[in-house]
């Protein structure tokens, strides 16, 4: 397979047309959570105008997963008991999930693998962020559910190069990632930082999903976010979630988002990881069980 440079694979994709956006709703809903004034009923006017997103968070919303002790009958009353966040992740995720739903599965690829490691890589770092009592403005959901979008990208347009790929990964014994980078000269970081881009996504997210992976955090404007992400990642690996084709077992010690955490915050080095297995496990249902009810809409 020849090395190429990221630019053929940006103009094999716009040749190749189709390329998933996201409905202006998504954005308009998190521009107003973004609003430290905004009111139910604003956000509620907003959403109404997207028949097809109120019936899929109703939907989910009495699906069970957020144990509501009675049936949710309203947007008003869906937004009123799950609060502006979630309201706000479940948007997103439910457009996100929707765009690339026509998606077929391969050999080594799995729609719903891929989803639910992307959901508990968000869970994931919202509990470390949680922890550390970072401020990342309730950025770590959204980064969490895309820091992989690239792979989804090169999955959907490039599915026979892709899973040669995976068969050099698993023949040498190597990361996904490496391959990528030997094979194709490009990252799934870098073709999800620009379709990122292309979307109006906000420039911290952007960086998120280009350099979750890096090793230079010198280089980057939101190092907590891109090393709470990384962190996550690596967590969510090592529980069994993960796109790559091996299991992975690289120690804590050698992420880099650990490594950037614990210098700056020294709380990090104090965390016993095997008390963490209970909260970790809960989380990872918890993506899972959304990518559940996600999927059947």
């Amino acid at each position: 397979m020849e090395t190429k440079n990221i630019d053929y694979y940006k103009n094999k994709i716009e040749e190749i047309g189709s390329l998933p956006t996201i409905p202006a709703v998504v954005f308009r809903v998190m521009e107003l959570i973004g609003d430290e004034n905004v009111s139910f009923s604003k956000l509620e006017k907003v959403i109404s105008d997207d028949p097809p997103m109120v019936a899929k968070i109703m939907k989910v919303a009495n699906s069970g997963f957020y144990r509501t002790t009675s049936e949710i009958k309203s947007l008003k009353m869906a937004i009123s008991i799950l609060g502006l966040d979630e309201i706000r992740n479940l948007v997103f995720a439910l457009s996100l999930f929707s765009s690339f739903k026509k998606l077929k599965d391969s050999e080594y690829f799995s729609f719903t693998d891929f989803w639910k490691h992307s959901a508990g890589v968000a869970k994931v770092a919202m509990a470390v962020s949680k922890f550390l009592r970072l401020k990342l403005e309730e950025a770590e959901f959204v980064s969490g559910l895309l820091h992989d979008i690239g792979r989804l990208v090169l999955q959907s347009f490039f599915q026979e190069d892709y899973t040669q790929i995976y068969d050099l990964a698993v023949k040498n014994n190597t990361a996904l990632l490496e391959q990528e980078k030997n094979v194709w000269g490009v990252s799934h970081e870098a073709i999800g930082e620009w379709l990122a881009q292309k979307w109006g996504l906000h420039q911290d997210i952007c960086e998120v999903i280009g350099n979750h992976h890096t090793e230079d955090y010198e280089q980057l404007k939101n190092k907590e976010l891109v090393a709470v992400i990384s962190l996550a990642d690596h967590v969510t690996k090592v529980w069994g979630v993960s796109n790559d084709p091996l299991p992975f077992m690289d120690e804590m010690e050698n992420n880099y988002g650990y490594q950037y955490l614990v210098q700056k915050y020294p709380k990090v080095s104090e965390i016993k990881w095997d008390e963490w297995v209970e909260l970790w496990d809960m989380q990872i249902d918890e993506a899972e069980n959304f990518i559940e009810n996600v999927k059947s809409i």
